[in-house]
């Protein structure tokens, strides 16, 4: 399991889907999208044991993770352990509650989720049990205080007698009413709930439930097909005495389970002479009803013209059959599929030529031919061809009466053929022309579809080797032996094929490493279709056959003057030959995947777009070959973040760029704007410099504000004038972080942080403010958009050249499978359709403007209050009311008489003042989260020069000891009274009077009193002359 960080990567998901968040995202909307028509405001899922393990609920979780498609045939969990968590899904958010040690395993497979709110206290702190459990219950009553209507998950059919009372007994619905987590009430009283069939959501196939359909639906099926193959082979060599029991096996797959929607119908077709097995044929569709297949395969017997025609009219019906669906993809039409495909059909069957044959036109045959098409839900259940739900398509031919050459009036009947494909269907535009981009995939292309069984034989004296049919795909293990002038390749699924050397025209033999030889033929001999004309044959290396290959077959080859090359073997049969080479090692479910269907990895991404909804999309990005033709002058680079994530002063090393570069425009929207960003405001600078520029200039794009990127680079690449759009290219984005700044409480990050860090969006994540211990920030930038590059800013600057090159860089925005990840995350947005969503909390921005200059000292005290409240961790709710995220203003200080910016973040500390000219106006603007003018006005007040208040004056009581010992110094140097004397301890009279203090002591004290109080008189004048500064 790889390890990002401390953030796994999520087992019980298959491979291919590993790091594609876009899978939870696309399916929390399916859900959004059935919500907007139905009276709920969401659907609440709990899981575990606070809903006493409901079945459903842990069903539907799991689908929307990915896990599963469907239940349906699902045998066992993912190991991924859902029991602590609660999903509350709302049409414009969803809520998500997880303990912290689910968070490594979940946070991966939801963080693609739009508007995600997390509840998750922090991983790196312990609490205890208590402490958890109570944060789960007011994390519960928080994110469901704003519903009234919701879906509880319920798929049995007996939804009208389900006793919602049953839902009250659950231990987080009882603890919801508990008086220590606030008077509440019950909560079926104050919640109207009703049934939500999430099924109803998810009939329709998307990238994850085709990938469960094609690693486990269709392997249970190739395996019980294969075993029909075997037990078509047992009847081939013990008689047909064994026909009886030759489908029960597959009799008993389709039967499985108790609401099986599996369905066989099976033929057996004789001889019309000696009443010898001939041919069978059958139509399987598995358990579960989505797949299905038909195909008719051969019994040996001895070469008739019968078997001849029969083997040419199923090759026919297969290489139409396949052009059928290539017509389908490109119409879209059903109706003419029946006429384009007896068209094909003739058009093949007049190429065969046999000479049993020669007089034979099959143009001739009056053949009964079927062909019809059907779609397919996740469920099993057949949808209308107009349905908007991504089906799986079946394609079926049937022929009867094909009259026998052998005995006149006796006809074949039950010819079939059959194949279930998925299509993907976008529609593409390139400058001012519109078109259609299709692609699919055979589910049952591995299948084998043409058999001609042979007896078992003595395989003394041959060597073994591996068939590959030309002509049907299929592959065969099979024996080779060589004689004089020929040779004869023998093998129990196909006839044999005999060939003189004097009819091989053409050689090909491919070294393919130390693995193997594959030696390509075409020749001239005749042979049961589909094997005329061409055969490729693959000796391995571990075995006689390698050496025979090298030491007999290919001298003997050269000295019959054959010519051989060794280039040029069709590109198809060498897809064919890796692909069984690959099925015969130990590999990876992604491996094995990609072996049956090789061309999966291109067409899993083009589905997925398809499956998102009718958009339209530009021809260069589906088609990365394909660019458009556009000349810009203009680049524009962005940089964003949420505000206080340093953007102005990233922008500013950005704008200077690397040393090559001249210095950027920067575009930043002015202080005290209605908006802490306006996209009209953007789009009226970017046609002036258009206009103003012909030469290459770039942009650095300034966002500061809690918006999604795509808005940005949608306001550009759309922009209203079509010479803008022509002219500007994005060049890069940089997605600014503050490592402090990041979560709104505990783990929740802050709105909209995660819609900006979306992958395809973003090539750089700008970090700064990191702390010692970054495991946990950088582990999670990982798992949220594990493309990105990963640049520290540290000290004001980008300390390394190649991270500052790739922050500058003129063309990454387009780089790669970029594209297609922008498409799938936000579907819809290149045609102005994608759903943009409001923060999942409200934010507030307020400008206040104000008259007199503020107190620096006083303001330094204010700020720094403001981070001791906002640091707070809250396990009752999210936030408070009137919390504060971001402060900007423009001053002038009392202290100093100097304007300044001053730029401040509660939660990281992080201030910036800077001295500026003279400001016309004092103004600070306020982000926040239900923040009030009275509450904002107060805060300024406190900044403020307040009046002093007045001291009081001294006395000779409140004298200090200081002031005592003064005293005393000054008695010693003033002048005795006539007739007194210090004698050094005391003060004597001339009559024996002692004094302790000097006999002028009063008089002396007087004296220093208003000598002390003299400043304090002057500044309680002060005082009572001051006008204090009233800011409102």
């Amino acid at each position: 399991m790889e390890s990002i960080g401390n953030i796994t990567n999520p087992p019980g998901i298959h491979s291919t889907l590993r790091n594609q968040t876009y899978i939870a995202n696309f399916r929390v909307q399916k859900i959004q999208t059935y919500l907007k028509n139905c009276e709920l405001d969401g659907v609440l899922i709990i899981n575990g044991i606070d809903s006493k393990y409901s079945v459903d609920a842990r069903k539907l979780t799991y689908m929307l993770f990915g896990y599963i498609s469907q239940y349906k045939g699902s045998t066992k969990d993912p190991p991924v352990d859902i029991d602590d968590t609660i999903i509350l899904i709302e049409v414009d958010k969803v809520h998500i509650y997880m303990p912290p040690s689910a968070y490594s395993d979940l946070f991966p497979i939801i963080n693609g989720i739009s508007n995600l709110v997390l509840y998750c206290l922090d991983t790196d702190a312990e609490f205890s049990m208590d402490t958890l459990e109570d944060y789960k219950v007011y994390s519960f009553i928080e994110m469901t205080s704003n519903t009234t209507n919701l879906g509880i998950p319920f798929s049995n059919s007996d939804k009208e007698n389900f006793d919602f009372m049953k839902i009250e007994k659950w231990p987080m619905l009882q603890a919801y009413a508990f008086e220590a987590y606030g008077q509440h009430g019950f909560f079926t009283v104050t919640h109207d709930l009703k049934v939500f069939d999430y099924l109803e959501c998810f009939k329709g196939f998307d990238g994850a439930s085709l990938i469960q359909v094609l690693s486990n639906t269709v392997s249970v099926f190739l395996y019980q097909w294969d075993v029909f193959i075997r037990n078509l082979l047992n009847v081939t060599n013990n008689g047909l005495e064994n026909v009886n029991c030759l489908f029960d096996s597959l009799q008993s797959y389709v039967n499985h389970g108790n609401k099986s929607k599996g369905y066989l119908k099976s033929h057996i077709q004789k001889h019309a002479t000696d009443g010898s097995l001939l041919f069978v044929s059958c139509i399987v569709q598995e358990p579960q009803g989505s797949v299905q297949a038909a195909r008719s395969y051969f019994v040996h017997s001895n070469l008739s013209s019968d078997l001849t025609l029969l083997s040419c009219i199923y090759d026919s019906m297969v290489h139409a059959g396949h052009q059928t669906i290539q017509r389908y993809l490109s119409s879209r039409n059903s109706s003419k599929l029946s006429a384009y495909f007896t068209k094909k059909f003739q058009e093949k069957s007049a190429s065969h030529k046999y000479s049993s044959l020669s007089s034979l036109n099959l143009k001739q045959l009056k053949l009964d031919i079927t062909v019809s098409i059907e779609y397919y839900d996740t469920v099993g259940d057949k949808v209308s061809g107009d349905s908007s739900i991504c089906s799986l398509k079946y394609l079926q031919i049937q022929i009867n009466k094909i009259p026998s050459l052998e005995k006149a009036g006796m006809y074949y009947n039950n010819m079939l053929f059959g194949e279930t494909f998925v299509d993907s269907y976008l529609k593409v535009k390139s400058g001012e022309e519109f078109g259609i981009d299709s692609d699919h995939i055979v589910v049952t292309d591995n299948i084998p579809t043409y058999i001609q069984t042979n007896p078992a034989s003595d395989k003394k004296d041959r060597i073994p080797c591996t068939l590959l049919n030309y002509n049907s795909k299929d592959i065969y293990d099979a024996s080779f032996q060589l004689s004089d002038s020929a040779f004869q390749i023998y093998s129990e699924y196909s006839p044999q094929i005999a060939i003189d050397l004097s009819n091989v025209k053409t050689v090909i033999v491919n070294r393919s490493g130390s693995v193997s030889i594959l030696v390509y033929m075409e020749y001239t001999s005749l042979c049961l279709a589909p094997f005329n004309k061409r055969v490729a044959v693959a000796f391995w290396q571990r075995g006689k056959g390698y050496k025979f290959c090298l030491d007999t077959l290919l001298p003997l080859l050269k000295n019959s003057n054959i010519e051989t090359k060794t280039e040029g073997i069709p590109k198809n049969i060498t897809l064919r030959f890796e692909k069984y080479m690959m099925s015969r090692s130990k590999s990876s479910d992604k491996e094995l995947l990609s072996t049956r269907y090789p061309t999966l990895p291109s067409f899993l991404p083009h589905y997925n777009l398809n499956c998102v909804g009718d958009f339209t999309y530009p021809q260069a990005d589906i088609n990365p070959s394909i660019q458009a033709p556009a000349k810009p002058n203009v680049f524009v680079t962005i940089v964003i973040g949420i505000p206080g994530s340093h953007q102005d002063e990233i922008a500013s090393v950005i704008a200077k760029g690397s040393k090559n570069d001249k210095e950027s425009l920067i575009l930043r929207q002015l202080h005290g704007a209605k908006a802490l960003f306006s996209l009209h405001d953007l789009q009226n600078s970017l046609e002036k410099i258009v206009i103003q520029n012909e030469d290459e200039v770039r942009v650095v794009v300034v966002v500061n504000d809690y918006v999604e990127i795509n808005t940005v680079v949608d306001g550009i690449v759309n922009h209203p004038n079509p010479t803008v759009q022509s002219r500007c290219s994005i060049s890069c984005v940089n997605c600014c972080i503050d490592a402090r700044n990041i979560f709104l409480c505990n783990q929740t990050p802050f709105p909209k942080v995660m819609e900006q860090l979306r992958e395809g969006w973003v090539n750089n994540v700008i970090v700064s403010g990191l702390p010692k211990s970054k495991e946990k920030v950088m582990s999670f930038l990982k798992a949220t958009n594990p493309s990105a590059r990963i640049i520290q800013f540290i000290s004001k600057q980008i300390l390394d050249v190649d991270d500052l090159n790739a922050a500058c860089s003129k063309d990454s925005f387009y780089e790669g499978t970029l594209a297609f990840k922008r498409h799938i995350n936000t579907p819809g947005w290149w045609c102005q359709k994608y759903q943009r969503k409001a923060p999942y909390i409200s934010i507030d921005y307020i400008t206040m403007r104000f008259k007199g200059a503020l107190c620096k000292a006083r303001l330094m005290v204010q700020l720094k209050k403001l981070h001791q409240k906002e640091g707070r961790v809250f396990l009752d709710r999210l936030l408070m009311s009137g919390s504060v995220f971001y402060i900007r203003g423009h001053v002038k200080m009392i202290d100093d008489r100097k304007s300044y910016e001053v730029i401040y973040c509660p939660r990281s500390d992080a201030i910036s003042l800077s001295v500026m000219k003279d400001v016309s106006e004092n103004s600070f603007s306020f982000t926040g989260y239900k923040l009030s003018q009275e509450q904002l006005k107060e805060w300024l007040q406190n900044c403020a020069p307040k009046s002093p208040t007045k001291k009081a004056l001294f006395t000779k009581e409140t004298l200090e000891s200081s002031d005592l010992q003064t005293l005393h110094e000054r008695e010693l140097g003033s002048p005795l009274p006539p007739g007194w004397f210090y004698n050094g301890l005391t003060y004597v009279s001339m009559d024996g009077e002692k004094r302790s203090n000097h006999p002028n002591y009063e008089t002396i004290v007087k004296a220093y009193l208003e000598e002390k109080n003299r400043d304090i008189v002057k500044y309680n004048e002060d005082a009572g002359n001051f006008t204090e500064t009233v800011l409102f």
